[in-house]
């Protein structure tokens, strides 16, 4: 019995991303979007590579030339975090792309009423501590991606 359950473990594993590929090939809503609003519900964990990272990572073809999506209401702890200086969201963005500084810059979190800019202090975030539906905060996530 555990060796079907194994079995079958792997085969949705197999089976899942294979199946959002080809919705993504179809023209399908992905859970992320660029520069818009997240359409379906945010409870999906993300993937833990970095942006900066390219040769471990899918590339993305970004479908509106950005590399860049947007999880409205998503919030990571202060102590996974490092503030920087920038206050605008295009200037916190280019920093981030710019970034010669380890960890890879990747995750962007902004404070929507301080307009405070904070980036990932880590090459892997902890999404176990991710929060979802917080007030007045947006993670924007950089992919390895082709424009």
């Amino acid at each position: 019995m555990n060796s079907f359950l194994f079995s079958l473990a792997c085969s949705l594993l197999v089976a899942i991303p294979a199946i959002s590929a080809q919705d993504e090939d179809a023209g399908g809503a992905g859970d992320e979007t660029s520069e818009g609003e997240d359409t379906t519900g945010s409870d999906e964990t993300p993937s833990t590579g970095g942006g900066g990272d390219g040769g471990n990572e899918e590339t993305i073809t970004a479908g509106n030339e950005d590399c860049w999506s947007k999880r409205p209401g998503w919030k990571l702890p202060d102590n996974l975090l490092t503030k920087t200086e920038f206050t605008s969201v295009d200037e916190c963005r280019k920093m981030c792309e710019e970034s010669a500084v380890e960890p890879s810059c990747y995750i962007l979190q902004i404070n929507t009423e301080t307009n405070e800019c904070y980036r990932n202090n880590e090459g892997d975030v902890t999404w176990s501590s991710l929060q979802y539906d917080q007030p007045n905060v947006v993670q924007w996530h950089l992919h390895a991606c082709s424009k």
